[in-house]
Order: C-alpha cells, then structure tokens, then sequence
C-alpha cells in the first residue's frame, strides 16, 4: 500500500499522559501519534494495520498488538464497519477525548466518541504542551474534560496561531517585571473567562493595556537618555 490513507499532518501529538505511561511500549505511544495526525480530517483514523505495518517495516501482528495495547489503558477505542452482507469495509480507530480514562457506552452498547473534538485534537494537546512550556503560568500535569472543552470552543472561533500567540503574550506580560500584571493563570480560566485568552488577542484589552506601558516606558527611555545628553553637553 503505496497511498495515504489520508494526508497526515506535519505534526504528531504525544500528550504527557501517554509518554510517560511506563505500561505502553515505545512503539505503541509511536504508533498513538501516528494515529493523532491521521485524526484531523474525519475526526477519526480509518487507516489499515497493512498501511501501519509498511510504513513501520513490521508485521501487521505487531501493530494489532500495539493498537490492542493502546485500547487496553483507554488511549484508543474502535468501531468495526460492516455492510448490509456483515462484511467488514472499514475499521475506525478513535481517540479517546479523555485520554486515559475509561470509554463510556450508550443504551447500545455502542462507543461513543466525542468527534468534534477529535477533529481538534492535535491542537487542543498542542497548546496545553505549549501552556506547559510556559514559566509564568500555573501548569498541569494532566488535561480535563473541561479544559478540553473550553480550548475546543476558543478553537472554534480562532486560529491556532492567534491562540498561540495569546498564550506567549500574557507569559511575556507575567514575566516583565516592570509591568504590574502578576496573575498567574490555569489553563483552564484562561480559556473559560472572558478576560482570559480574549484578552491577549490583537484587539484584547490586556494586550493593547501592554503595548501602551511598553511604549511609554520606551518613551520615558528616550527622554531621560536626551535629559542626560543634554547634561553631559552641559558639563563639557
């Protein structure tokens, strides 16, 4: 198998969850982000475990295992597609919104799978890998349900790089020790309340709030480095 099953994303997640799960192996937190990328575009991967196996020069046994593996701890769940004769047509592998936590069943039985937010599940984990980067913020050591939730419903209304950009805004305004702005933010206020992530987008309050006490203090410099001129001139 020579195609892509679908056009996967230049970049794959491996939320901290899932690497520093000492019980999976390091092929099954490989093949996770595999999966991750391949996600986006249905909100699921359909790709096949021959696909996995050329790609990863192994035996399509060994990726039945590493995808069993992944199902065991709750990182993956699977829906088999069968016609109107039972015939399998299509595997749909999902990622569970919870990461690590166990996968709940309708009154059928069947999975339920938030795909919405596994259409965004690559940048829901990327910013949280990119808040915990962060020195000035309050840092987690797992995502919730509701952070998912609330970056999901930022996501929708903005870019990723907007909200990129947001994040590395507030942390620069915490970090300047000049400026009186101290609060330190979770992650999920920041994206729950309305003077949170809104506030450090190009038409934010807080950001614009920055911008002016950067610009007078640059002011305030250039007008005592000419005072001082004015005196060195004076005394010579």
């Amino acid at each position: 198998m020579n195609d892509l099953p679908v056009q996967p994303n230049y970049y794959a997640i491996i939320p901290s969850e899932v690497r520093y799960d000492s019980r999976l192996k390091a092929n099954e937190k490989l093949l996770f982000a595999e999966i991750t990328s391949l996600t986006n575009k249905k909100g699921y991967c359909y790709a096949s475990n021959d696909y996995f196996a050329e790609l990863y020069s192994v035996q399509k046994g060994a990726i039945s295992k590493w995808i069993s593996g992944l199902e065991k701890f709750g990182y993956l769940s699977r829906e088999i597609i069968k016609d109107n004769k039972g015939q399998i047509i299509e595997r749909r592998l999902y990622i569970n919104s919870s990461l690590g936590g166990m996968v709940q069943k309708d009154n059928r039985g069947m999975v339920q799978k938030d795909q919405y937010i596994n259409k965004y599940i690559n940048n829901i984990y990327s910013l949280f890998e990119r808040w915990n980067s962060k020195e000035k913020v309050i840092k987690h050591k797992k995502i919730t349900k509701d952070m998912e939730r609330y970056c999901l419903k930022a996501l929708e209304l903005y870019d990723y790089d907007e909200i990129s950009i947001a994040i590395d805004r507030l942390n620069n305004a915490v970090a300047d020790e000049d400026y009186y702005y101290n609060y330190k933010w979770s992650f999920y206020n920041f994206f729950k309340q309305k003077n949170g992530y809104l506030s450090w987008l190009d038409e934010g309050q807080q950001y614009n709030n920055y911008l002016e006490f950067k610009s007078s203090k640059g002011k305030s410099k250039e007008n005592n480095s000419k005072v001082n001129d004015i005196k060195k001139r004076r005394e010579l």
